[in-house]
């Protein structure tokens, strides 16, 4: 008799956790009402399940199990301002498990940071985001960079745009600080940095860009469009064109020991004070490996390249190949 009460009670403690799918059917930007309870409901005393976005988060990042959240087309303002808090509560959409959230389609599906005072999403656990807009976050000022996206994790963001984000320091868009992160078919672009990275800033871990458009991005200091520092960054058929650099590498800034591989790109129509298309001249910090095969760099102002590539062939403009 006491065996089975002692194994009741150990399978009423670990019982399993199975994958959920969750439907948003709120734009409102409310928190879950029981994060524990497997359900994603803002208000238990209403009949039926009213589910938001942080909602579905919040749910979602209880257990290990790969979630997926449904979010049809509307746009979903972030309201609850604060920082520095991981559990998705207020300010950001933290993601600490693995989810997948997908979308409309980037112009029906808009999630917009302005009213929060914070960034977007911040990526510590597995996220693959589709079909959604990205716009308006901020990353203030003496917090960490990237005022759409911050990634420590692993990131698979497609079909998405990420725009008029802004960094009151580093990375107005995506600041990636570790971790692997896959860009495929997305835009960044309109985002402004208070320093380096206007676009994309890569502090660590790889980095796959396939597709992707990096356009009109500012930077203060470095690196308009994206600045590597010593991470890996591999670009394929992607276009890095009119962002700007007060500084250095108006498109794209390879530095601090850091591997850039560029196929099939077009970096144009950049500026900065030199190499306004890309500056790969920083070595302080150790050699910079950057390889370009079947790419146009031209008509960047300031000069297209500052400091040494190397060409796998086929590449066209004023640069030393």
């Amino acid at each position: 008799m006491r065996s089975a009460l002692v194994l009741a009670t150990v399978l009423t403690i670990v019982r399993p956790a199975f994958a959920a799918t969750f439907t948003v059917n709120e734009t409102a930007d409310l928190a879950d009402a029981d994060p524990s309870d497997g359900a994603c409901d803002i208000d238990l005393a209403t009949l039926g399940e009213q589910c938001t976005l942080r909602a579905a988060i919040q749910q979602a990042n209880v257990d290990a199990d790969l979630d997926t959240i449904m979010l049809p087309s509307g746009t979903y303002r972030l309201t609850r301002r604060g920082g520095d808090e991981d559990e998705a509560a207020i300010g950001d959409l933290d993601i600490g498990s693995s989810v997948v959230i997908t979308g409309a389609g980037p112009k029906a599906t808009i999630v917009d940071g302005r009213k929060a005072r914070d960034r977007v999403f911040e990526i510590r656990g597995d996220a693959t985001i589709s079909g959604v807009t990205i716009r308006r976050g901020k990353a203030a000022a003496g917090s960490t960079g990237g005022g759409g996206i911050r990634n420590h994790g692993t990131l698979t963001l497609t079909d998405s745009v990420v725009t008029r984000c802004r960094g009151a320091d580093d990375v107005g868009g995506i600041d990636v600080r570790g971790g692997h992160v896959i860009l495929r078919d997305v835009v960044v672009s309109h985002n402004r940095s208070g320093d380096d990275g206007g676009g994309i800033d890569v502090d660590g871990g790889v980095v796959e860009l396939t597709r992707v458009l990096i356009q009109r991005n500012r930077a203060t200091d470095e690196g308009g469009g994206l600045e590597n520092s010593g991470a890996v960054v591999m670009l394929t058929d992607c276009r890095i064109m009119g962002n700007k650099a007060r500084t250095d590498g108006g498109g794209l800034v390879n530095e601090d020991g850091g591997t850039m591989v560029l196929s099939g790109c077009v970096i144009a129509g950049n500026r900065a004070k030199t190499g306004g298309g890309i500056d790969t001249a920083d070595v302080v910090l150790g050699p910079n490996s950057t390889t370009v095969g079947n790419t146009t760099i031209a008509k960047n102002r300031r000069g297209d390249c500052n400091g040494p590539l190397t060409s796998l062939g086929g590449n066209a403009g004023s640069c030393s190949f």
